[in-house]
């Protein structure tokens, strides 16, 4: 008589192989799926603009919870960071809009020294210009431009 695993067994042994497999690509892409969503935003419409020398930007948060400073890996006006101490209105509420960047062109190569009236001392980015704004999250990135008159 021959000893050894029956082909019952065999099988038995098989099918829960298959469901550990299964259950584990399910676990790996749900949290591949969870760390794409969690984070996302959208710059609503007009949601980009600039106003007394001034380039500011807002946020409309998609995510599965609340936008925080950590949150945004990315936020550059013309391929420059935002200004120190410009990235506010953090956090933000899931399904809420907040101000992120209010960028002020004062020490980097896009500011114009010659502005007067409202605009002077508050930021003064060069006037009849685009700036291009990105910022970005672990989840998605946004380009936006924005025309200073």
């Amino acid at each position: 008589m021959r000893k050894g695993i029956t082909p019952v067994i065999t099988i038995i042994i098989l099918v829960f192989i298959a469901i550990a497999m299964v259950g584990s690509f399910w676990t790996f892409s749900q949290t591949w799926i969870t760390g794409m969503t969690s984070k996302t935003f959208e710059i609503p419409p007009g949601g980009a603009f600039c106003e007394s020398g001034l380039v500011k930007v807002y946020l409309l948060n998609t995510a599965q919870g609340a936008l925080t400073p950590g949150d945004i890996v990315l936020a550059q006006v013309n391929g420059q960071t935002a200004n120190q101490g410009s990235i506010f209105g953090l956090p933000i509420a899931q399904g809420k809009t907040g101000l992120v960047i209010n960028h002020t062109c004062v020490n980097t190569p896009d500011y114009d020294s010659g502005c007067t009236g409202v605009s002077a001392g508050k930021g003064c980015c060069k006037g009849s210009s685009y700036y291009s704004v990105r910022i970005g999250t672990s989840s998605n990135f946004k380009t936006e431009s924005v025309f200073c008159p």
